[in-house]
């Protein structure tokens, strides 16, 4: 019997294809491969290169590895196989068919979830790249939360330390970029609010993260002033 193989099945002898750093293409790394940057086209992507990576990087190389087996590959992700827990289990009576629509409709929705997700988080990483390059202070400032960890893994510039966002609760959160400048221990140890605004002189601190990795406040001019205070500046 010959057996004719099909553009995206990964099952023949010699696989299918192989990543540089070792992981094998699975159907949906195949066509993601191939449809990826079209579809990212057709829903209007400012960074389509970007995004396919940043998608291909995230998810779907780990979907590969977990369809082919490749389980080191994993170690530091959660693997997403989530999908597994639509099969039908000994106790249910559900067909095969059943349990697969059921997968589907997740699939479905946690497709349309990440992708929203990565879109966002390549917006937020050139804007935030962009801010850096033209930064002169040792803070940024934003008038909204944005996912930034992704960002700083770009960059080589050690003079930003701090990002400064508007909160959606209350007020601004400052939050450290770098371990060297944690906020100092007298505030982030002190056991009243009160007693780090009288050290700070920043009336309007709202918290202090006793980690030093986050302080809150109720003004802008607070927030600016928390890190200069952090400096030695003030």
């Amino acid at each position: 019997m010959i057996l004719v193989y099909g553009e995206f099945d990964h099952h023949q002898k010699n696989r299918n294809g192989q990543r540089d750093n070792g992981i094998y293409y699975s159907s949906i790394g195949l066509l993601w491969k191939k449809f990826g940057k079209e579809y990212l086209k057709k829903l209007k992507v400012k960074s389509i290169d970007k995004t396919f990576e940043y998608m291909d990087k995230e998810l779907i190389q780990y979907i590969d590895a977990t369809d082919n087996m490749q389980i080191e590959y994993l170690e530091n992700k959660i693997s997403p196989d989530f999908i597994k827990l639509c099969n039908p289990e000994w106790n249910e009576n559900i067909s095969e068919d059943e349990a697969f629509i059921n997968a589907l409709k997740l699939a479905d929705g946690f497709w349309e979830v990440y992708i929203k997700h990565a879109i966002a988080e390549v917006e937020a990483i050139e804007i935030i790249l962009d801010k850096i390059e033209k930064c002169k202070e040792c803070y940024l400032i934003f008038d909204m939360e944005m996912p930034y960890r992704k960002a700083m893994k770009y960059t080589n510039n050690d003079n930003v330390k701090y990002i400064i966002f508007k909160s959606r609760r209350e007020g601004y959160d400052i939050r450290t970029l770098i371990d060297s400048c944690k906020f100092k221990n007298e505030i982030t140890q002190s056991t009243d609010i009160n007693i780090s605004r009288k050290l700070t002189g920043i009336n309007d601190l709202i918290y202090v993260d006793v980690h030093g990795k986050l302080c809150c406040t109720k003004t802008l001019e607070g927030a600016i002033r928390i890190v200069k205070y952090n400096e030695g500046e003030c």
